[in-house]
């Protein structure tokens, strides 16, 4: 497999993380906080969706879109379930590296 040099002198393989960091920072950019379940580590993807029942409100949306807030009701989420282990764990909880949660 090819790898590459980054500019730090290490080599990587291309997926690696280092490797997307070392080019989003070449950029001018940073990567965000990684969003995992705190209890079994899966990571949602864009497309995945929560439904709100508050009130029966019914709406569809990614939760971290929006850091809990549902768009239809706006009722705030304080705990997600997750999508893999079912299990409900505090929203913030799911940011990995970050104090805050990313801005909306």
């Amino acid at each position: 497999m090819e790898t590459f040099r980054l500019l730090d002198g290490t080599t990587g393989q291309p997926g690696d993380p280092g490797l997307v960091d070392e080019v989003l920072r070449g950029a001018g950019l940073r990567r965000g906080p990684r969003i995992r379940c705190p209890l079994c580590r899966w990571r949602p993807r864009r497309g995945d969706r929560w439904y709100c029942s508050h009130l029966g409100c019914g709406m569809a949306w990614n939760t971290f879109q929006t850091r809990g807030v549902c768009p239809r009701c706006s009722h705030q989420w304080t705990k997600t379930v997750c999508l893999a282990c079912h299990q409900w764990s505090r929203h913030l909880d799911w940011y990995e590296g970050d104090q805050d949660p990313p801005p909306a």
